[in-house]
């Protein structure tokens, strides 16, 4: 089955929280935004699960995200752990507030999931996406 999505495309999942961009088929940008904590991580959950199962690329791009817990972390490395079992590629867009990035960085997910420091660069690396 093909995973092939309209591109150009922009979408708001939660007001707020999330803007979905689909720069190319079959690749998506949820941009999370603002504080994620154990009250909004069910559905950064959900949301990452879903765009999973219908992308090849999924970027999650944290450069306006402000606060990530531990229940956030653990939606992000959920979401890598799917993508790995789908052959999908899932990658962190960072650039995002000191306390944010250091937060990654202690907990280990800088060096488990793919990160970059521009969107052109993590839509630019790996697979085809003209699959």
């Amino acid at each position: 089955m093909s995973k092939q999505l309209f591109a150009g495309s922009s979408t708001q999942v939660t007001p707020r929280r999330y803007r979905l961009v689909r720069p190319l088929p079959g690749a998506v940008v949820v941009e999370v935004i603002g504080e994620h904590d154990l009250a909004t991580s069910g559905k950064l959950e959900d949301v990452l699960a879903s765009l999973v199962g219908a992308n090849i690329l999924v970027v999650a791009d944290l450069s306006e995200t402000e606060f990530l817990d531990s229940s956030a972390l653990l939606a992000l490395v959920k979401a890598d752990r799917l993508a790995r079992d789908r052959g999908v590629e899932f990658r962190l867009q960072l650039g995002t507030a000191p306390n944010v990035g250091r937060t990654l960085e202690i907990s280990n997910i800088l060096e488990r999931i793919p990160c970059f420091a521009t969107r052109e660069e993590a839509l630019a690396r790996g697979p085809s996406l003209a699959a």
